[in-house]
């Protein structure tokens, strides 16, 4: 079989706030993760609703990165084939092993900030990060990680008086991440994959300009800013904000939520010259090197311009 080439991933960052989405001191991630890399695999499992959260430390450059793996249902049916004679055969886990889709989690040292690349598009995001980082509970309250937007849409979205539409569109694989959440986007996401099952989902909400929509546009914001937290799994995410002047009238404006994330693409080598595994140490070289080019964009992002 003809070896692929490494394929581009996204680097993607994220902010972990309070569950009241209030920014909070810098985390000690760093001790938090030498404390970690010793225990025990019960102490670094959370077996949650839907899902079971295993952490592991990796040590890259001398600096503690978390991988975060979610174990595959063991009654999937999963087979193995062979390249050279067209065999399948049926792939069975040993007793005491699992199978992981794992995601490279790096921590920066400012603003609670944390990249990320997925290793698939169904391994653990960010609502994972978050339900494994208050399984374990060891912070002081729950947080919560919101994807990263750029501080100019972050502003224009709390200086507007309201939305006049949003529209929001999600595949079929990332769907459940946005039902889990418990928000109204959320419940009417989980609602439509009750009802159409594993369906692309589009959402378009239109509000009339009369004035006597002004609260129902007020609420719509609130939506507009809950979708900018998950831009990270929705295919398309845009909104119309609408700003009053002192005569009352209102001026719209058009924001596109996925053109103000901070991501970007990188190839991750999976094996070295002499065919050694080394994707977990090039996802998390591929994170570093984006943060590091976009630190000025991270720290403005987050109000992190000091330290």
């Amino acid at each position: 079989m003809t070896a692929k080439k490494d394929r581009e991933r996204t680097v993607a960052f994220y902010e972990i706030v309070t569950e009241k989405h209030e920014r909070m001191g810098q985390v000690d991630w760093p001790k938090l993760l030498a404390g970690l890399s010793t225990a025990p695999i019960k102490d670094r499992m959370v077996q949650g609703k839907l899902r079971t959260l295993v952490g592991q430390v990796v040590t890259y450059q001398e600096t503690d990165h978390l991988l975060l793996g979610k174990v595959k249902d063991a009654d999937e049916w999963i087979e193995q084939v062979n390249f050279e004679d067209g065999s399948i055969e049926q792939f069975d886990n040993a007793e005491n092993r699992g199978l992981l889709e794992t995601t490279v989690v790096c921590f920066l040292p400012y603003g609670n900030v944390v990249g990320m690349i997925r290793g698939s598009t169904s391994a653990p995001g960010a609502s994972a990060l978050e339900e494994w980082i208050n399984g374990l509970g060891f912070l002081e309250g729950d947080v919560d990680v919101r994807a990263i937007v750029s501080r100019g849409a972050m502003e224009r979205i709390k200086k507007a008086d309201g939305a006049r539409s949003m529209e929001f569109r999600v595949g079929t694989s990332k769907a459940a991440a946005v039902a889990d959440a418990g928000n109204r986007l959320g419940r009417t996401i989980h609602t439509l994959r009750q009802e159409y099952g594993d369906a692309m989902i589009t959402i378009i909400v239109d509000i009339p300009k009369d004035k006597a929509f002004r609260r129902a546009r007020h609420e719509l914001l609130e939506d507009v800013m809950q979708l900018a937290e998950i831009t990270d799994v929705a295919e398309r995410a845009k909104a119309n904000l609408t700003y009053f002047d002192e005569t009352d009238d209102a001026k719209a404006e058009s924001v596109n939520l996925m053109q103000e994330r901070i991501t970007a693409k990188r190839r991750v080598p999976s094996r070295d010259e002499e065919g050694q595994l080394i994707r977990n140490s090039s996802a998390v070289a591929a994170i570093m090197g984006v943060a590091a080019g976009s630190e000025r964009e991270l720290r403005l992002a987050v109000d992190a311009t000091e330290g």
